[in-house]
């Protein structure tokens, strides 16, 4: 058992984190076969991208990264150099850093913000960033693209407009789910002075007095226009249930809706294990001890091609990156399998003080090189009201090999940019040997839009297993983080 501990207000608050296991998760998983292992290694050049170290005025550090190609095409492997790759943040640090990355000024914490990377290689020259009001790039006053201090989930894009769900919360908890949209240019740029809000989707989001069910911390839109393997024309919605009796653990479990009715979400039903029903109670857990953001990803190569993903930080603060294979999106899921340890896991901080922690690890499947899932986590550092480094404060980036033989690679080249295609006989990218094999793992432990009324929407979150928070003030500037529990 840990004992974690953030300053929250000026109230230091002890958080408990022990794994408890759900009973039905557990009794679900009971007779899945373990699944082998795929090699996981860093891929520095992504972690790099958001290296902000020498950043004279603007976007320094963030967490809460998702992604989404801005032509809706999210494939594996799909992203292309006219690419158009939209990165969502949660909590963002703006200001000034010198050449080390040391924070020299403090211009304030935007609650999120956003980037656009042009091409499908993390090329720093090709990444723009936004935060203010309706991206007007303020670093006074409001800082949140969307005006409201909330949170970013999961993101997508559906006829011709880019969606992002966004949360409120109080004392760690979801309060309200809200869908935004942003409608995009004819060249893929998202309008941010044309979003529109939905308030308080109530279908997301139930609250009870032992648990809370929050749909929206990841999005798998299985349709044709978003290159779906096996498109069935649902866009499937991601959330966790909250066991407060067992230390906030959060199993996963799903929720759908066609893409013809969207975002209508009296028409959303939930997977309650052998059937789509109306009640979100019934939500059956599919997987267990699941961090409060996670990817689920269609996989086209390797062995378990035609199959589904999960990628996720077991107890959503930990050094465990986790997957498991499922057959649909739904699953059945096999037992999950650590496929990397994180280093960076209590380690000093760069700053000097507090020691680093690390949380919610998802995949970002459209820009993963061919033959690969590209896989990012958080870290962020204890101990001090805020980080001082732009290192102790950005997201990772991890590699997994999904055993894709060199033809399988060469057609997803090809077909992400027929222009130039790849000669099969090349090796897989940052390799000059063969894919390795597979190996066999050791056991592991709707109203209207801009409507401020109530309508059904969005899903909710918050951290897990180790609860933290934490509020500072730095260069005056009230900073409160974290926010898992």
């Amino acid at each position: 058992m840990k004992l974690t501990c953030k300053i929250l207000s000026g109230v230091l608050i002890p958080a408990l984190t022990l794994p408890c296991l759900s009973l039905s998760a557990r009794a679900a998983q009971s007779t899945a076969s373990s699944s082998p292992v795929l090699s996981c290694t860093p891929a520095d050049d992504w972690t790099a991208l958001f290296d902000r170290a020498g950043t004279r005025e603007g976007w320094l550090a963030a967490d809460g990264i998702y992604s989404v190609a801005l032509d809706g095409n999210d494939a594996l492997s799909s992203a292309n150099p006219s690419t158009k790759t939209l990165f969502f943040f949660s909590d963002t640090i703006l200001g000034t850093a010198n050449s080390t990355g040391k924070i020299t000024r403090y211009n304030g914490m935007a609650n999120h913000t956003a980037a656009v990377l042009e091409g499908n290689l993390p090329d720093k020259s090709g990444i723009e960033f936004y935060y203010g009001a309706k991206a007007n790039m303020a670093l006074s006053g409001d800082l949140n693209l969307f005006s409201q201090g909330q949170w970013l989930f999961d993101c997508f894009v559906q006829d011709g407009s880019l969606y992002a769900i966004a949360f409120s919360q109080q004392d760690w908890k979801p309060s309200q789910i809200d869908l935004i949209r942003i409608p995009l240019a004819d060249d893929g740029t998202p309008q941010f002075n044309k979003y529109k809000r939905t308030r308080n989707v109530t279908a997301l989001l139930k609250k009870l007095e032992n648990f809370d069910y929050a749909y929206g911390m990841g999005v798998l839109s299985n349709t044709e226009s978003a290159g779906a393997p096996d498109p069935d024309g649902y866009i499937y919605i991601y959330g966790y249930r909250d066991n407060f009796a067992a230390f906030s653990q959060k199993d996963l479990i799903v929720s759908r809706i066609h893409e013809d009715d969207f975002p209508d979400f009296k028409k959303l039903r939930y997977w309650n294990g052998s059937d789509w029903v109306e009640n979100i109670e019934e939500s059956a857990l599919i997987l267990e001890r699941v961090s409060c953001e996670v990817s689920v990803t269609p996989i086209t190569v390797g062995p378990y091609k035609g199959k589904y993903i999960a990628v996720y930080t077991q107890d959503v603060q930990s050094d465990r990156i986790m997957y498991a294979i499922g057959d649909s999106p739904v699953g059945p899921f096999d037992k999950p399998v650590q496929c990397y340890t994180v280093p960076e896991t209590g380690d000093t901080a760069t700053g000097g003080s507090g020691t680093l922690y690390t949380y919610n690890a998802k995949a970002h499947p459209h820009i993963s090189p061919a033959g690969t899932l590209l896989i990012s986590y958080n870290v962020n550092v204890n101990g001090v009201p805020m980080a001082q480094n732009t290192a102790d404060y950005r997201p990772r980036f991890l590699s997994l090999d999904l055993g894709a033989t060199e033809e399988e690679i060469a057609a997803l080249k090809a077909a992400a940019d027929p222009s130039n295609p790849a000669d099969p006989t090349d090796p897989p990218e940052g390799d000059d040997t063969a894919p390795p094999p597979v190996s066999q793992p050791s056991e592991q432990p709707t109203t209207p839009e801009d409507s401020d009324q109530a309508s059904p929407l969005i899903p909710v979150l918050i951290g897990a297993g180790v609860l933290l928070a934490a509020v500072g003030v730095a260069a005056g500037i009230l900073i409160g983080k974290r926010r898992r529990k």
